[in-house]
């Protein structure tokens, strides 16, 4: 259980880095 709860923490932040770095490049189009 414990190792289930760290791998969810650790895709959400993969998927918070992803979301970062679309971030940057749809404020580098505008």
């Amino acid at each position: 259980m414990y190792s289930s709860v760290y791998s969810n923490k650790e895709t959400e932040s993969s998927h918070n880095l992803i979301n970062a770095k679309k971030l940057t490049r749809i404020g580098q189009f505008l």
